[in-house]
């Protein structure tokens, strides 16, 4: 019995090497295949341009997730978040419900939105125009302020933040809106200090 486990053992071991000797010749003519010139590419500008196409359409859901995330933690009460992409570029379009203490206050609200589409503009540069829809009273979410950055505002995002913040670091008056392309107010928003 002893014998034949030994000899059992000695074919696997044979069986083993053999396997692994196939393994290499597959992977030998896997290599050598892909060496070798594709006669059937096809036309080698439509290759390229499928390819950019993916790479942009995973770029762009990359960019839509990382910003859905960070705009999640970010706002306490989102309500929605989109990009809309054109040939012109993209457009980050952000619904949300602001945090208030007894009274809302705008400047407050303008530092909070301002300071999100830095963030967001310092990674994705690509996003060249912000909209946020400020929403009042949770049960209808009416539109009570549209905030709108684009065009040069974008570029200058981090100027004006960071200047605001030594005006309000000095106890000096900030004025954040000056980041703001427009400012669509409706009555609501008109009675906020």
């Amino acid at each position: 019995m002893n014998g034949s486990v030994l000899m059992n053992m000695g074919g696997e071991r044979t069986m083993r090497n053999q396997s692994k000797k196939v393994v290499a010749l597959v992977l030998a003519l896997l290599l050598t295949a892909c060496s070798q010139p594709n006669e059937f590419q096809g036309d080698k500008a439509d290759t390229v341009t499928d390819e950019e196409e993916l790479d942009i359409s995973q770029k762009e859901k990359l960019i839509l997730d990382s910003v859905e995330h960070y705009s999640a933690a970010y706002f306490r009460f989102l309500e929605n978040v989109r990009i809309n992409i054109t040939e012109e570029g993209m457009c980050l379009f952000v619904e949300f419900v602001p945090e208030v203490g007894s009274f809302p206050v705008k400047e407050e609200i303008y530092q909070t939105v301002v300071f999100h589409a830095m963030q967001v503009n310092s990674f994705f540069q690509e996003i060249e125009e912000f909209h946020y829809d400020v929403l009042w009273d949770d049960n209808t979410k009416q539109k009570a302020m549209e905030l709108i950055i684009r065009g040069d505002e974008v570029s200058n995002l981090s100027d004006v933040y960071y200047e605001q913040c030594t005006e309000q670091n000095a106890g000096f008056e900030t004025a954040f809106k000056n980041a703001f392309s427009e400012i669509v107010e409706t009555d609501e928003s008109m009675s906020w200090r």
